[in-house]
């Protein structure tokens, strides 16, 4: 789980049932479902309302909180770890 605050005195809390915005001022929870039970390992909020998502062996997901919508960006897999001689 991860925990960051916001410009605005808001905290976000992350994992696996996606992420929930706490805002202090009026003392409420929203929450963000995520899609396909995916499980949500980082995140940034950037200064556009954009909250990127870090995903747990997956890649990054782009959430738009004005549009309510998600995009997804994969990561390429790294091969194998080898072992040095």
């Amino acid at each position: 789980m991860d925990i960051k605050s916001t410009k605005d005195d808001a905290f976000y809390f992350c994992g696996k049932d996606g992420f929930k915005k706490y805002n202090s001022k009026a003392k409420s929870i929203v929450s963000y479902p995520f899609p396909d039970d995916k499980i949500v390992m980082t995140f940034l909020e950037d200064s556009n309302d954009i909250v990127w998502l870090g995903i747990f062996n997956e890649g990054i997901y782009r959430y738009d909180i004005n549009q309510n919508s998600y995009e997804y960006f994969s990561l390429p897999r790294y091969p194998e770890a080898t072992t040095l001689r």
